[in-house]
């Protein structure tokens, strides 16, 4: 299975260890996930793409309840021992 490339601020981490702020082609996660088809468990790549310091990690999604509700907020779970330069795509 091909991995989803997303955008993430890297700023946004959790206590948890989740990425909130994650998108995809421009559009936040949260906004595209049913048309892109998402869902929890599945893998993804999340990466940084600010000129200078682009790099990237492998990780999975999962859901977040969001405060308040009622929608869920999608989030990355990253493997920190994948850390790697990140690799130019033109499908993000």
């Amino acid at each position: 299975m091909k991995r989803l490339r997303l955008s993430a601020d890297f700023n946004s981490r959790t206590v948890e260890g989740w990425y909130c702020a994650l998108h995809h082609g421009g559009s936040r996660l949260d906004d595209v996930a049913e048309e892109l088809g998402v869902r929890e468990g599945m893998p993804v790549t999340v990466y940084n793409d600010e000129p200078g310091d682009e790099f990237e990690f492998d990780g999975f999604l999962g859901l977040r309840p969001s405060l308040p509700p009622p929608a869920p907020q999608w989030v990355a779970i990253i493997d920190d021992s994948t850390f790697r330069p990140a690799q130019r795509s033109s499908t993000t």
